[in-house]
Order: structure tokens, then C-alpha cells, then sequence
């Protein structure tokens, strides 16, 4: 063994040039095989972290003329979700969510490019998060808003955000209801804030943009979501449908 150690640096020394590229060579050949293997590694292990991943599917979307595919898409009506559910026992959850992008922000703070979404109440039934922060029921009030730990402390910094106020856009109010650990890197869902699906269409319709206020905030007025109605079927765009199967 010693011998063949001293007989390699003597070569080494002879033709040095010819090593350096030799030795070159096999380091960039091996951090290229470590990088590429990184890069599988984490690409596999996309979504794998949640509980039932193998179970749970995106219903995507394939409209037809005269029988030929003319859009596929990965959006969906926003009633396919609870008419699956209701049609076909082997589906156990269903959820619908929009995404969005919204500036937050309260009297000392602001953020810009928020990852923003709008769920339903089924929606940590199929995609479990440990909260670490919540109230009795998330999902009471139709002002009550879900942040991120990032986005918590970006807003309200190291102090119990529940039941503070912030707002969002053109001066939508909201409270923390309830904080989430951040969702893993390796998640095609990347949100920082989770607001009710109901939400969205009763600030619509209430909210005055010219005094900043609810004209009406009368909670209980609001209507029951029919999944079978026509407009749960009138446009497919801005909403996702996922479906957990038994």
C-alpha cells in the first residue's frame, strides 16, 4: 500500500498538468451526481409530507366541443368538489380554494404579495396543518382570518396574534382566528393566509370601497352555499378542486 501511494505521487508530479484536469474532472463529476440526486430527491418528495397524500387527488378539468378537448385545465367549478362528494361514496372529503395575491397590512406594518386563499370549511380535512395557535372554532366567524407563523409575526411581530385586526387590499378587516406552521418547502400549496371561501363574495356585495366599511355586516343574512346551483357552475376560473378518496 505504501508502495503504491509513493508510486502515484512520483506520477503525479511527472505529469501534473494531466492530474490537475484528471483530478478537475472527478470532483465537477461528482458534485454534479450529488446535486442531480439532490434535485430527484426533493422532487419526489413533493406533497409527501401530508397526511393521506397517496388518497388525495386535484379534479381537473376537460371541456369538449362536438366531442374533441379544446381546454384542459386544473381549475375547476366551484360546485364539483361537494356534488363528487355527495355522487360517489368512495370520495371521504372535498374541498374547493382560490388562490390570490393581496397586500396585508395594520397601522405599524405592511405586506406586500401575499400568497392569499380562500377555503372551505373541509379544507384541513384534506389537507391536515398543525395549528399553533387557535380559537374555539376557526371557522365561526366569516371576519376570522388563518396566518402563516411567518405571516403572524411579519404583521404583529413576536406578540399573540389572535383576535388582532389587520386588513387587506382596499381595507377588507379581518381578525386572526387561528395561526398554522408554514407549509414545507417542498408543497405546491404555498399560503400565508386563509380566509372563508363565503368570505370573498359577502364582502363583495357588502363592502362600501368609498367609506371603507361593511354597509351591511348582518352574518346571519348570508345564504347557504347549493352546489347544485347555477352559479357554482358558471365559471370554472380561480378555483381548485381536490378530492380525498376512502
Amino acid at each position: 500500500m505504501l508502495y503504491f501511494f509513493k508510486s502515484s505521487l512520483r506520477k503525479i508530479s511527472k505529469q501534473k498538468v494531466t492530474s490537475i484536469i484528471n483530478l478537475a474532472g472527478l470532483v465537477l463529476s461528482i458534485s454534479t451526481f450529488l446535486v442531480i440526486a439532490a434535485w430527484i430527491r426533493s422532487e419526489l418528495s413533493y406533497d409527501r409530507f401530508w397526511d393521506g397524500y397517496d388518497q388525495t387527488y386535484r379534479v381537473t378539468l376537460t371541456r369538449k366541443v362536438n366531442g374533441n378537448p379544446v381546454l384542459n385545465t386544473a381549475m375547476n367549478y366551484t360546485g364539483a368538489g361537494q356534488v363528487l362528494q355527495n355522487e360517489l361514496p368512495e370520495i371521504e372529503r372535498a374541498t374547493t380554494l382560490g388562490k390570490d395575491m393581496i397586500t396585508a397590512f395594520t397601522s405599524e406594518n405592511s405586506c406586500q404579495d401575499v400568497n392569499f386563499c380562500y377555503i372551505d370549511s373541509s379544507f384541513f380535512k384534506v389537507f391536515p396543518r398543525p395549528l399553533v395557535f387557535e380559537s374555539s372554532d376557526i371557522f365561526a366567524d366569516i371576519h376570522g382570518a388563518i396566518l402563516s407563523q411567518s405571516m403572524a409575526k411579519k404583521l404583529f411581530g413576536t406578540t399573540d396574534p389572535l383576535n388582532r385586526k389587520f386588513k387587506v387590499n382596499e381595507g377588507w378587516e379581518f381578525f386572526v382566528c387561528a395561526v398554522f406552521e408554514d407549509f414545507p418547502n417542498n408543497s405546491h400549496l404555498k399560503f400565508d393566509m386563509l380566509i372563508q371561501r363565503k368570505a370573498l363574495f359577502y364582502y363583495m356585495y357588502n363592502f362600501n370601497y368609498e367609506t371603507g366599511i361593511l354597509n351591511n355586516d348582518n352574518i346571519s343574512g348570508i345564504p347557504a352555499d347549493n352546489p347544485y346551483g347555477q352559479g357554482n357552475w358558471s365559471s370554472f376560473l380561480y378555483w381548485y378542486t381536490y378530492v380525498k378518496l376512502q
